[in-house]
């Protein structure tokens, strides 16, 4: 999105939030359009475009055609996925927050999910028993 919104001159709307300490890359705008001529930086642009796609794909499907149950599991799969631990400090209002649903609903939901021993609930944290 932020190479498209450099390229069409326009602000990006895309929002991101680290929540871990993070290093980040800055390309000067005017050098963009520039680097097109270097395959490796044409095969980096094309590839991060399928991957982010594929992921696009995957969750529209997930939220078409899955149960809510589901959508959790993906959620919680991913953040840790994202973050390497198995233990997630999140409430479920922020799990309500990022799905748009209600507190209440993801709080049913997890408890269900922990007596299925799928994960364990703790004070603002949440640990994944299964992959």
């Amino acid at each position: 999105m932020a190479i498209n919104c450099c390229q069409g001159h326009k602000k990006s709307s895309i929002k991101a939030i680290a929540e871990e300490d993070t290093e980040l890359l800055q390309i000067p705008v005017n050098m963009i359009d520039a680097w097109f001529k270097y395959p490796e930086w044409k095969t980096f642009v094309n590839s991060t475009y399928g991957a982010r796609f594929a992921e696009l794909i995957e969750v529209i499907d997930l939220i078409a055609f899955s149960n809510m149950d589901k959508q959790v599991l993906h959620y919680l799969q991913e953040r840790a996925k994202a973050t390497g631990a198995r233990i997630l400090n999140i409430t479920h209002q922020q799990i309500a927050d990022e799905l748009h649903t209600h507190r209440e609903a993801i709080s049913r939901l997890l408890r269900t999910m922990e007596q299925k021993n799928m994960l364990r609930l703790g004070r603002n944290t949440i640990e994944l028993l299964m992959p």
